[in-house]
This record gives C-alpha cells, structure tokens and sequence, in this order.
C-alpha cells in the first residue's frame, strides 16, 4: 500500500538538514525502511501519548497533593499563633 509507505526520500532530506552526509542518510534510511511504517509510528504515537497522559496525571495529583499539605501546615500554623 502506497499510503503505509517510509517516506524515505524526506527521511533522506531531514537527515542532511541535519547535518549527515549524503551517504550516511541514505544508508540510515536504507537500514530503516523494512521496519518502519507509518502504522509502526503512529502506533508508537499511541504508546506515547498514552505514557505523557499518565505522567500528566501524576503530575497534577501530586501538585495537588503538596499544595493541599501545604495548606494544612499553613492552618495548623495559624492556629498555633494564632
């Protein structure tokens, strides 16, 4: 199917544009393309998304988590001078 195909030739392009020779793009492209679809990638899309999801979530749970012992410690404080 031509739209599961590598792009290699833009593969090739952004190598250079970064600073590979001709040659060493073209072999990495070359090593690549049997396993690399874009079904492999946007499957590894997937997987990623979902992992940086999760993150996020911990994220937010624990910033709610200090802030909210935070606030404890802050009216336990006040209640002591207070």
């Amino acid at each position: 199917m031509a739209s599961d195909a590598f792009d290699t030739h833009g593969t090739v392009r952004t190598l250079r544009e970064h600073g590979h020779s001709e040659q060493a793009a073209e072999g990495i492209v070359e090593a690549l393309s049997p396993f690399v679809t874009r079904e492999t990638l946007r499957a590894e899309l997937e997987r990623t998304e979902s992992r940086l999801i999760k993150w996020m979530f911990g994220i937010v749970v624990g910033s709610l988590g200090v802030t909210a012992a935070l606030v404890t410690a802050v009216a336990a404080a006040a209640t002591l001078v207070g």
